[in-house]
């Protein structure tokens, strides 16, 4: 499940795709000084230029790690992932066939957005009011400009300092559901500032049992993305998933590392490419 929440003006294009299957086809991307952690299927011994080959030969490989040790190892893996920085190390990945690429299953934009998700409007996030679809049309919360679909907030009403609940606001949450695959979100612009909180999470029927995966949110004046994963038996990560990453993790309100799964992404995103 797919939960859009709108806090600010959002211009969207969601497409879904199916995993990939790696077959026997040719290596198509190399990585220096890049080894992949952990899914070994077997060791080989011999020249970093053997990898390739040797992965071409074992059934479910999809990528390889050759490091120097006892003169020369391929470490044949079952995934490309995760890549880390390794001095020495050389690996390779196999290019799927014609037939074992993504395949787009599902897109979202102006002609469907606002009929294939649902409106809600029991207040998941937030003081703000999420209204149903008529009163968001009405509004202007929600509309189409050249052929994108808009999702905003209501930044004119002056509410009393004592009201029950905050602004008008859109949330959306998609009718189809997905078990896996690859997430693509294009978004024109989100604004940032106070009473601004745009997000654009994944998460399931059973929460937080089936989990919750916070790919894009942001509060008030924010500039830096940040990424939450929730899960109901907690979600923990060792100090040195950094080598994984460029982002930090998120401040426990003692200052600490709070290597609970909340990392701050560095790019920067809403100063930058979202940002006006």
């Amino acid at each position: 499940m797919i939960l859009l929440v709108g806090r600010a003006f959002i211009f969207v294009y969601i497409s879904f795709g199916v995993n990939p299957v790696f077959g026997q086809s040719g290596c198509q991307t190399s990585y220096t000084n890049m080894a992949i952690d952990g899914n070994d299927l077997t060791s080989v011994s011999g020249p970093s230029s053997s990898c390739c080959q040797h992965c071409q030969q074992q059934t479910g490989c999809a990528a390889s790690t050759w490091t120097s040790a006892n003169g020369g190892i391929c470490w044949l893996k079952n995934d490309t992932q995760p890549l880390y920085a390794s001095t020495g190390a050389f690996s390779v990945i196999l290019a799927p066939s014609a037939d074992q690429t993504y395949g787009l299953k599902l897109v979202y934009n102006s002609t469907n957005l606002f009929t294939d998700f649902e409106f809600t409007t029991h207040g998941c996030c937030g003081f703000v009011n999420s209204v149903d679809k008529n009163t968001a049309t009405g509004s202007g919360l929600i509309g189409i400009q050249n052929d994108k679909a808009y999702i905003g907030l209501d930044n004119v009403t002056v509410l009393p300092w004592n009201n029950t609940h905050g602004r008008n606001s859109v949330t959306l949450k998609s009718l189809h559901t997905l078990n896996s695959g690859l997430v693509i979100l294009n978004v024109d612009h989100v604004p940032t500032g106070p009473g601004i909180w745009p997000a654009f999470w994944t998460s399931s029927q059973s929460w937080p049992d089936s989990g919750e995966i916070d790919i894009v949110e942001s509060i008030w004046s924010y500039d830096h993305n940040q990424m939450t994963l929730h899960a109901s038996q907690g979600c923990a990560m060792p100090v040195n998933d950094s080598k994984y990453f460029t982002g930090s993790f998120g401040r426990n309100k003692n200052g600490t590392a709070a290597t609970d799964c909340w990392v701050h992404d560095p790019s920067r995103i809403y100063k930058t490419a979202l940002k006006d």
